[in-house]
């Protein structure tokens, strides 16, 4: 009998020691996970598009992009990376309840940078996509013209130009 106690005990120890392993084959591994997320885009107003204080009723006034009265935006993010581009733009400028006519062409929009200082030309009506250069700065610059009436109400008008900016995928 104790013969027979000690051969079951022995094969409960040997269940025990081995049948966990070759049954339970169970295999675990793991991964590690990685997200890096861009530092935010950056705008600086680098100068008001200002058309001046010698506007002549009846007389159209335009300021071109490249001149030193365009408006200038200074964008600096992540080198290399898309952004959609993309304006609200005024209708006119106000003073009081006067309202001056403001227009943009479809040309009145460039990208300037360090490698292109003449720009690359955008309609700012739409939405643009453009990819920032290799320091992660990029030149935006607005012309328009104004469209005084006959009997333009003298004084100082004032608006305003939204730029909306976003990382676009690539």
């Amino acid at each position: 009998m104790r013969l027979r106690v000690y051969k079951i005990l022995f094969f409960i120890l040997i269940c025990i020691i081995y049948y966990p392993s070759n049954s339970n084959s169970q295999v675990r591994g793991s991964i590690n996970v990685y997200a890096g997320v861009l530092s935010p885009v950056t705008i600086n107003s680098a100068r008001e598009l200002n058309f001046g204080n010698e506007i002549i009723s009846g007389v159209k006034k335009t300021v071109d992009k490249l001149s030193g009265s365009a408006g200038s935006f200074q964008i600096s993010g992540k080198a290399g990376k898309q952004l959609s581009v993309s304006f609200s733009l005024p209708e006119n400028l106000k003073k009081g309840t006067e309202k001056l006519p403001i227009s943009f062409a479809v040309d009145d929009g460039c990208f300037v940078s360090s490698s292109n200082p003449n720009g690359m030309v955008f309609n700012p009506l739409a939405l643009n996509t453009v990819y920032l250069q290799e320091d992660g700065n990029l030149g935006i610059n607005l012309g328009g013209s104004l469209h005084p009436s006959d009997y333009q109400e003298a004084g100082t008008y004032y608006g305003s130009i939204v730029i909306n900016l976003q990382y676009s995928g690539n």
